[in-house]
């Protein structure tokens, strides 16, 4: 109550509709990593899982979405 929930989402790093086709490549690419390695195990994607670790630590982490 008493704030904004609805309505256009005004993201911080992009344009929900200028950005739309990049924002779609970068969610496909998402679901494919975490298919192939559900739990960043592999090298490649160890500064992935070290990222989202640091980041989810914090219990304001939607704030850094919109």
């Amino acid at each position: 109550m008493g704030t904004q929930q609805s309505g256009v989402l005004n993201l911080k790093i992009a344009d929900i509709l200028k950005d739309s086709k990049i924002l779609v490549t970068a969610r496909n690419t998402a679901i494919t990593l975490l298919q192939e390695d559900q739990n960043l195990a592999k090298e490649e994607n160890l500064s992935i899982k070290k990222a989202f670790m640091k980041m989810t630590k914090s219990s304001k982490i939607w704030s850094n979405i919109s």
